[in-house]
Formats: structure tokens, sequence, C-alpha cells
């Protein structure tokens, strides 16, 4: 089959919405926290692309055909970063640790962390990229548009933010999970209106 209508389903803005918020989504899970959020949605298009050449304009759109493959690929990706981490193939080395560098004629002794680069460093401590006022003028926006919610709405915001599932966060408070997939929309709707969507 042809795959020139899921390539061009790929640059539609339906597409590229749904990767990236499947992307911010799965950035949320412990397996990809460190993760940049353009390498999730790499690989999510790399899926796509591999199987475009299975679909088949007759059992649907190349959008529905689209979503089936992220909806595929997310565990695949999520065991086999699991994986991955259990089998040990990543080793850990303190910052403190020290190696021999060539500094002209002679090696001298450097801590891995004064080898870090600067955007390293700041992940490394969890720090944002954004200056201190930045940072504040944003923690100011966020305060304001969630005074604006409904206090169920606020609670629901705030034992998700503190690592409630949707499960838990319902049973809880003792309302229904589509309430609080309601209570969600209502908080995402707050965020775009205050011009906070990306964050």
């Amino acid at each position: 089959m042809s795959t020139a209508a899921v390539h061009a389903a790929l640059g539609s803005g339906y597409v590229q919405k749904m990767i990236k918020v499947k992307a911010c989504q799965l950035r949320r899970r412990p397996e990809f926290a460190r993760t940049d959020l353009k390498d999730i949605q790499q690989e999510l298009v790399t899926h796509i692309l591999k199987r475009a050449p299975q679909f088949n304009p007759v059992r649907g759109a190349p959008t529905t055909f689209i979503a089936a493959v992220i909806g595929t690929a997310v565990p695949m990706m999520c065991r086999d970063r699991r994986r991955f981490k259990r089998a040990g193939a990543v080793r850990n080395a303190s910052l403190d640790a020290c190696v021999l560098e060539q500094d002209g004629e002679e090696e001298v002794e450097v801590s891995l962390a004064d080898r870090l680069s600067e955007p390293d460093r700041l992940r490394h401590r969890c720090a944002d990229h954004c200056p201190e006022q930045q940072r504040r003028d944003l923690a100011t926006a966020v305060a304001a548009a969630t005074e604006r919610m409904p206090s169920q709405v606020r609670e629901v915001c705030r034992r998700l933010m503190d690592g409630g599932t949707e499960s838990s966060v319902a049973r809880d408070l003792g309302i229904s999970r589509c309430q609080v997939r309601q209570a969600m929309d209502l908080v995402r709707n707050e965020l775009r209106r205050a011009g906070l969507e990306g964050i």
C-alpha cells in the first residue's frame, strides 16, 4: 500500500498535536522521567514511519492508522525502557569520581561533575532552564489561573500533581473517574485561556 497518505497526515496539525500530547503523557512516566520531549516525539514518529507500508486506505483514514500505531507503540516503548534498566545496560557513575585528562604534557585529575555541560548540569539538578524571575512570573500566572477554578477542581489538580492516579483521586474524593477526567479538562482549558498550555 502507498505510504504517501501516512506521510502527508504526519505533517497535519492534528497528528502533530496527537504526537505531542502522547509524548507529554509518556514523559510523566518513570521510564521517561529524564527524556527530552522532542526525543519521545521523534521515537513515536519513527514507529509511525516504520509501520507506514502496512497502511490500507480501505480499512480507514491515515489519522486512524496513525492513532492505532501510537497506541501499540507506547506500551512497547515503556516495556523496552524497563527492560533496558533491568538488564543493567546503564552503568551509573558518581559525579564525584575522577578521570585522568591530558593537559599539555601532564595528566590531571578532573571530576566528572566538572566535565558536565551547563544544560546537563541543570538537568542533573532538575533545575529549570529559565531565569529565576521568569520562574516566579510563571508560578504567579499558574497560581492566578488555579484560583479561578472551583475548589473541587483545584483539589483534583493538587492530588494528581502529588502523584495520585485517576482511580485513587476518584476514590479519595468520593467522585467518579469521569468527574476526575472532567476536572482535568477544566484545568487544561483554564491553563490554555491563561496562555500556559505548554507548561
